[in-house]
């Protein structure tokens, strides 16, 4: 648990000491890059960085605090890894932050198809079975159910579609090869 709050808050730096053992034990949880190194373990625990097409990380500041970092890889043999937390709690049914970044990923890549001629259908299914994807808000925050499991706070929904779309653009506007290769792996499915 301290792990995670020290990823989701790279300004924190956790010191734990146990002492009740016979030796003293001392941990300490920083993690500078936030998310972005917890994507670089992903990575690097599933040998997946040959296969990595693009990686994407920022940090939005609104009424509302945003991290998010993702992979988009090219195995079809991956398992999909898609985190999403909202003020420090894993929202284990995704809800608006994640609804959002997908929305904004497929707006971008429609748009970029269309261009090209291509008629590609482009899904949730589709993008989510390239993904590793760690995201998180922080802010008043809205749920849906009782579990507090599912997100649902639609400002959230329309700005993070937004900062996504927008990063997308900025990354790919020079990186016409990594496009193609989106392009060719949302078309074969691999």
């Amino acid at each position: 648990m301290l792990k995670r709050f020290s990823y989701l808050n790279s300004k924190l730096r956790i010191k734990s000491i146990d002492e009740s053992g016979i030796e003293k034990q001392t941990n300490i949880f920083h993690f500078s890059k936030g998310l972005s190194e917890k994507i670089d373990f992903e990575l690097r625990e599933k040998m997946l960085n040959n296969d990595l097409i693009f990686r994407l990380n920022f940090d939005k500041e609104t009424e509302y605090s945003y991290s998010l970092t993702l992979a988009f890889v090219r195995g079809f043999w991956m398992d999909p890894k898609l985190k999403v937390y909202s003020n420090y709690k894993e929202s284990s049914l995704g809800g608006s932050l994640l609804d959002g970044i997908l929305q904004g990923m497929k707006l971008f890549f429609k748009q970029q198809s269309r261009k090209k001629n291509l008629n590609m259908s482009i899904t949730n299914a589709k993008l989510k079975n390239h993904l590793i994807l760690f995201a998180s808000v922080t802010g008043e925050l809205n749920y849906l159910g009782a579990t507090r499991a599912k997100l649902g706070t639609s400002k959230v929904q329309l700005e993070i579609k937004e900062f996504v779309y927008l990063e997308l653009q900025s990354y790919f506007s020079d990186k016409e090869d990594e496009l193609k290769d989106i392009f060719d792996v949302l078309q074969n499915n691999y």
